[in-house]
């Protein structure tokens, strides 16, 4: 697979997330009781929508019917030849304002992001360098208005999780939003993640993406549904395990070279980079 030293600027959640996400990490070694510190596990699922009617047997393809078609009806499918069903899953490291996504590109890359600061750093451990991409500077900037949800009037418990739903209808599409409050250390940091995507990209490029970062704004969004013309996306928080963290995993070592975000340029098939010196 080849890598690239040059970040791309999409949805971190990913990065949760999907989206897509991201990496988080605190300055300081002292870490609150009150912050969030374990393992994140998420997965994505994407169905065309073309193979929607096929999948469902001639059933209706409307927004309310697909999305009440269990979860699993989907899983079975997932990744087989000409299924049109996609799964990817993930899994990422949590401390406080910090978050670490290995297993990024070829080489062990990782991925750091530090919300507190509003940065990241994709990191190259073969060239023991990293590119930092921090907030830009602008206080002319408009904040991106926020998308209406519409309360379904239903509760439902997923992986664990006692979650309210939300409609969001948007000119791409619609989506429901299953958000819960629990746990509760982890709203922040969603609040924190959905504000970084914005600062990335004001403007999500799917449905899906908008949908999650609405969702991150109200509290912790555990499973996000989101059907457009061109696919339906399941987005699922699966699970978080409490876990503590050594700090230095989360921080840029000791004497690895900074690379400017200009200079970043494509890396060789095997992960090196071609940039570095």
């Amino acid at each position: 697979m080849r890598t690239r030293l040059q970040p791309r600027r999409t949805s971190c959640v990913a990065l949760f997330l999907v989206a897509a996400t991201c990496a988080l990490a605190g300055a300081s070694d002292a870490q609150p009781k009150a912050e969030a510190s374990g393992l994140v596990r998420v997965r994505v699922l994407r169905v065309e929508t073309s193979r929607l009617v096929t999948i469902l047997g001639g059933e209706a393809t409307e927004a309310d019917t697909v999305f009440a078609v269990p979860i699993e009806r989907f899983l079975a499918l997932a990744n087989r030849p000409d299924s049109g069903v996609q799964l990817e899953e993930s899994e990422f490291r949590l401390r406080g304002q910090r978050l670490r996504l290995d297993g990024v590109g070829s080489g062990g890359g990782y991925v750091l992001v530090d919300l507190a600061n509003t940065s990241m750093q994709w990191m190259h451990p073969k060239e023991r360098a990293y590119v930092e991409w921090r907030k830009p500077n602008d206080p002319a900037r408009r904040p991106t208005p926020l998308s209406q949800l519409e309360p379904l009037g239903r509760e439902l418990t997923i992986h664990g999780f006692r979650t309210r739903g939300y409609r969001m209808q948007a000119s791409g599409g619609t989506a429901w939003l299953w958000i819960a409050s629990e746990p509760a250390a982890l709203a922040p940091v969603m609040k924190r993640i959905a504000d970084l995507q914005l600062a990335v990209k004001s403007e999500p490029e799917t449905l899906d993406q908008w949908a999650i970062g609405r969702a991150m704004q109200e509290g912790v969004p555990i499973r996000v549904q989101a059907l457009s013309p061109k696919e339906y996306v399941i987005r699922e928080l699966v699970s978080f395990t409490p876990k503590t963290w050594d700090a230095a995993e989360f921080q840029v070592p000791a004497g690895w070279k900074a690379i400017p975000v200009e200079r970043a340029g494509a890396a060789s098939p095997a992960g090196s980079c071609q940039n570095c010196e």
